[in-house]
């Protein structure tokens, strides 16, 4: 490893400013440093990264070679800083794929179960008849016919989005606004999906679930922990159980719950620490366990309403189809080729130190492990093309909400710059310690300059901000 370097502030030049506080940002070393006063001696102080292995600190005062002096360390990341990381993901039990049917029986099964069964009044199908409502009529799962194909030349995994009652509320309890938002939230996860080369990996909504009270996803009331934090290993499989049992909805591949909740982990003395904004089985997608009545192909996603999920979700999504995290073994029930010869540090969409804009890129590991799981036998699921190829058109997700808004959403502040910074690490103001903190980019599509939009981690002229999408029938279904 790199012996830690000193150096001190007074070498550095910066640029004068009202404000106590600076982020230096150089896209030729892809530097992100965060700079501010000390507020007795006023020296310059720095912490952030500098490039994709080195971090640099502040140097305690009482371990200075000259007191009146402010110094720093610089460091390199050591490969090992996944292991003390909080895991946003679960290996499957034992007997999962033993034990395993697969989904499409599932729900062959449900739905027959469902002609017979009465109504309920938590679940109502609306046609779109709104403004800006998606062309065509709904259809209703009995009736919806899925085309297998012969070869996975192209995967669709259709997602069905949860929105729970903080999200309905979030969104003014608008369901036209609600329906907007999380159609291009997806629509920023599918940009990550589409920078594969193969395999070719297109997102589709299977439908949007809007939870109008809190009853309608016990899964996470059940494991609250203090008032705004939900135990997410807990609510995982919680989650899984209560598909397992509901046959009020439509056909899916992958089933991702969206929360304004703080997820945490359990330790093993009982304490539960923040830090995890997802949660997910690695491999799930597809797989039910019958014998302890589970969907395993379910992920969490923590979500601001300012797009702040959107990373994550692409993230959680991967560990779904298959993925681990970079610098990580595969599970024995996988197989293939794992992520070992893949560096944790080299902040690719499988890590989670995304500060640059690899952070937007799959490493070659992940792209080798979709493989190895697509062309496994129970991703059987994921080969179905949806009901509709017509292609529609949609707005990126930056184009709904500006860098303010965004981070108002996240901190109830503003950004701290508007130009191509944003792109790769968006910088809020943090009112509570007065830095300017990111740790998310930029949404896709957000202004980084006059005629500049942010796209795949840059900040690039952009003359349309509408995509072609697979599938428009979203299925709306109010619970709650």
């Amino acid at each position: 490893p790199m012996p830690p370097t000193a150096l001190t502030s007074r070498r550095l030049s910066t640029s004068s400013t009202p404000a106590t506080m600076w982020a230096k940002f150089s896209r030729t070393r892809r530097a992100a440093i965060l700079m501010r006063r000390h507020m007795e001696t006023g020296d310059l102080i720095m912490e952030g990264s500098i490039g994709h292995d080195l971090v640099i600190k502040p140097l305690p005062h009482e371990l200075s070679p000259n007191p009146e002096e402010s110094h720093h360390i610089i460091y390199k990341r050591e490969a090992s800083a996944a292991e003390g990381q909080l895991s946003d993901f679960a290996f499957m039990e034992p007997d999962d794929l033993l034990a395993s049917e697969k989904l499409e029986r599932l729900q062959r099964r449900q739905r027959r179960s469902r002609r017979s069964a009465p109504s309920s009044p938590d679940f109502e199908d609306l046609n779109d008849e709104d403004e800006g409502a998606l062309d065509g009529e709904p259809q209703v799962a009995e009736s919806r016919t899925r085309s297998r194909r012969q070869a996975p030349y192209i995967i669709y995994p259709e997602v069905l989005v949860i929105v729970d009652y903080d999200g309905y509320r979030l969104h003014g309890g608008d369901n036209l606004q609600v329906k907007r938002y999380f159609i291009s939230f997806w629509n920023g996860v599918d940009l990550r999906y589409r920078l594969l080369k193969g395999p070719r990996i297109r997102i589709s909504i299977a439908g949007i679930i809007i939870s109008r009270g809190r009853d309608a996803t016990p899964y996470l009331e059940r494991n609250r922990v203090g008032r705004d934090a939900i135990d997410s290993a807990a609510a995982l499989t919680d989650m899984g159980k209560y598909l397992f049992r509901e046959r009020r909805l439509p056909v899916y591949d992958i089933a991702v719950a969206i929360t304004k909740y703080d997820m945490c982990r359990r330790r093993k003395g009982g304490r539960c620490t923040k830090g995890t904004a997802g949660f997910a089985y690695v491999g799930g997608a597809c797989v039910v366990n019958k014998r302890l009545e589970k969907v395993n192909s379910v992920a969490i996603i923590e979500d601001t309403g300012g797009f702040s999920g959107i990373i994550v979700a692409a993230h959680e999504v991967g560990h779904l189809l298959g993925a681990v995290h970079d610098g990580s073994p595969p599970p024995s029930y996988l197989g293939g080729p794992g992520a070992q010869r893949c560096r944790w540090e080299d902040g690719y969409i499988m890590s989670d130190l995304r500060h640059t804009e690899r952070g937007f890129r799959w490493s070659a590991c992940t792209v080798q492990s979709f493989h190895h799981f697509l062309n496994g036998d129970t991703a059987t699921c994921l080969h179905n093309a949806p009901h509709e190829d017509s292609a529609l058109g949609r707005s990126l997700p930056g184009t709904l909400l500006s860098l303010d808004a965004q981070c108002r959403r996240d901190r109830g502040t503003y950004a701290c710059f508007k130009d191509e910074r944003v792109c790769a690490q968006l910088f809020c103001f943090d009112a509570q310690t007065g830095y300017c903190v990111a740790y998310r980019p930029a949404a896709e599509g957000s202004a980084c300059g006059n005629g500049y939009h942010c796209l795949d981690g840059r900040c690039t002229p952009l003359p349309s901000n509408i995509i072609p999408d697979y599938g428009h029938n979203y299925r709306l279904v109010y619970n709650g």
